[in-house]
């Protein structure tokens, strides 16, 4: 109860909880929440600034910006969630695999995490985009590649260290076997650590896909994209404000909220984990 309560006390996990709740919701709901079409375009409307019939003002496609922000929002949840799942399965399956049987198995897994991670993650991304071809799923896939790695880390780590401990010893000496031990044993100890780590990458994650997009390499119109929208409005800086400024303090809320959500998770999570 007491772990509940440090939960509930804590303000980053509160305000950046908060902040990814609403984000999520609007992704959920966006075609409620919406004003206008995210796609139609009204060239009689061009860069109009913030009014109450479109809330930030519109592009210079005449497109409504808060509705383009909102599905957004639905485009750049989705794909950090597809990196956390993709990332997040290869990375604990081989990290669980390398910590618990050790040996040749560790060895050759340390050699793969080792090798991830000499490329760097956004041009790694890049060059395999490129290769597959633009797209969320395409961006998925190309930083998961770069992004297991860190996942595999993490996990092996606490596997080893879990591995060792008595109520483990217990298990093998009352017969349970290698696959028992691992799901029932010592893979509910290790979900707090990959909790936090999914929380402090999906920021990343939302900015990594924002990057790619802005150079125009991520997800494809008419799909709406926070970082496509910047990139488009890159030329109207000086002339429409509005054009980049709401686009980029949602992104960069987005960005803070996760950020305030994986510390504040991992203030609480480490002294839980010491009681372990």
């Amino acid at each position: 109860m007491s772990f509940y309560r440090s939960l509930l006390k804590n303000r980053q996990i509160m305000i950046g909880g908060g902040i990814v709740a609403v984000l999520t919701a609007a992704a959920i709901f966006a075609p409620y929440i919406a004003t206008h079409s995210y796609w139609q375009q009204n060239y009689m409307d061009a860069l109009q600034p913030p009014s109450t019939a479109h809330f930030l003002g519109t592009d210079n496609y005449g497109r409504d910006i808060f509705s383009r922000v909102v599905y957004g929002a639905r485009t750049s949840l989705l794909t950090a969630a597809g990196i956390a799942a993709v990332a997040g399965f290869v990375g604990v399956f081989l990290g669980t695999l390398g910590g618990y049987f050790g040996g040749w198995t560790d060895r050759f897994i340390q050699g793969l995490i080792d090798i991830a991670w000499t490329f760097p993650t956004l041009l790694l991304a890049i060059a395999l985009v490129v290769i597959l071809q633009p797209g969320q799923m395409s961006i998925i896939i190309a930083i998961s590649a770069g992004w297991w790695a860190q996942y595999a880390r993490v996990m092996r780590g606490e596997v080893y260290k879990t591995r060792e401990e008595d109520y483990v010893e217990a298990a093998k000496a009352a017969g349970a076997g290698n696959v028992h031990i691992l799901r029932k044993v010592i893979l509910p100890n290790a979900v707090p650590s990959v909790i936090v780590l999914i929380t402090t990458t999906m920021g990343r994650a939302i900015i990594l896909e924002a990057m790619l997009s802005f150079l125009g390499i991520g997800v494809q119109p008419p799909t709406p994209s926070w970082g496509a929208i910047l990139s488009n409005a890159r030329d109207f800086i000086s002339t429409a404000y509005w054009y980049i400024t709401y686009p980029g303090i949602v992104l960069s809320v987005t960005v803070l909220g996760f950020n305030l959500l994986g510390d504040g998770l991992r203030d609480v999570l480490d002294p839980y984990l010491k009681n372990q």
